[in-house]
C-alpha cells in the first residue's frame, strides 16, 4: 500500500475511534472486499486491530504514520514548538528528534542565524528546507517509511560523534518523574544524544502527563527543562 492510502485509512479510523468496513468503503469510494484486504495489511503492519466487521487503531503503535500524529493536538504542539525555538541562540549546534511536536519547530527556525541542525527525521529535513533552513545533517541508517525516520546502529554511530548545544525531543509520556516511549529504536538514539548535549528540553503537551510506555528514556532530573503549552 502507498503511504497516502495508509494515511487516509488511518485518519478515518482515528476520527471515528472504530470504523466499519462498510463506512470506510463509502468514505474512500472502494469496494468492501478491497477495504477488507487493506485492513488486513494494516493489521499485519501492527497499525490496527480488526474486530466486529471493522477496525480500530492499535494503541501506542510504533508505526503510526507521522502525518497522522501531526494532526493530533496541533495547537498545543505549535505553542510548545514556538517556545522551544526561542531558546536557541545563534552559532549553536542543535539536535531535534523526529517527534510530531518537534516537527512544529521548523517555521520558527527560519530566522535563526548560524545554527547547525542534526536530526534522524527525513520529514523534518524536508520541512526545514521549505523554510530556508539548509544547514541540516540527517543521520543515516535503516529507513522506516511510516515514521519517515532513520534508525539502527548506523544512526546511533553518527549521533555519538557530535557534541550538541541543545537537544529538543518528545516522547509518548511523562509519569512519576520518568520520560518513556514505545519505540525502542528511537529511544536508543535519544539516549545517545542526551549524553552528548549541554541543554536538554523535553517537549510535552499536557495530555502526555501521567502516561507511561515500556522504554525508559531518562529521568526528569536529567533535563534542563520540560516545555508544555500550559507554561506561563
Amino acid at each position: 500500500m502507498k503511504e497516502e492510502q495508509i494515511d487516509k485509512l488511518l485518519k478515518i479510523i482515528e476520527e471515528n475511534g472504530f470504523a466499519t468496513v462498510k463506512y470506510i468503503a463509502k468514505a474512500v469510494y472502494a469496494s468492501e472486499s478491497t477495504v477488507r484486504r487493506q485492513l488486513t495489511t494494516l493489521e499485519r503492519m501492527g497499525l490496527v486491530v480488526r474486530s466486529y466487521g471493522g477496525a480500530e487503531l492499535k494503541k501506542d503503535s510504533v508505526n503510526t504514520p507521522i502525518e497522522l500524529r501531526l494532526q493530533k493536538n496541533h495547537r498545543q504542539k505549535d505553542i510548545i514548538a514556538k517556545k522551544a525555538a526561542k531558546l536557541i541562540k545563534e552559532n549553536s549546534t542543535v539536535f531535534i528528534d523526529a517527534s510530531s511536536t518537534c516537527q512544529h519547530m521548523a517555521p520558527y527556525l527560519a530566522d535563526k542565524k548560524q545554527i547547525t541542525i542534526y536530526t534522524y527525521s527525513a520529514r523534518l529535513c524536508e520541512t526545514l528546507a521549505q523554510y530556508g533552513v539548509n544547514n541540516v545533517y540527517c543521520l543515516g541508517g535503516f529507513y522506516k517509511a511510516t515514521s519517515k525516520v532513520f534508525t539502527g546502529e548506523y544512526a546511533v554511530g553518527m549521533a555519538q560523534k557530535v557534541y550538541y548545544d541543545y537537544f529538543f525531543f518528545s516522547s509518548s509520556g511523562l509519569s512519576d518523574g520518568t520520560v518513556s516511549d514505545y519505540c525502542e529504536e528511537e529511544t536508543h538514539i535519544r539516549r545517545v544524544v542526551l549524553s552528548n548535549s549541554e541543554k536538554k528540553y523535553f517537549l510535552c503537551d499536557s495530555g502526555k502527563f501521567g502516561k507511561r510506555s515500556a522504554n525508559i528514556l531518562c529521568r526528569e532530573t536529567e533535563l534542563t527543562g520540560v516545555i508544555t503549552e500550559t507554561d506561563e
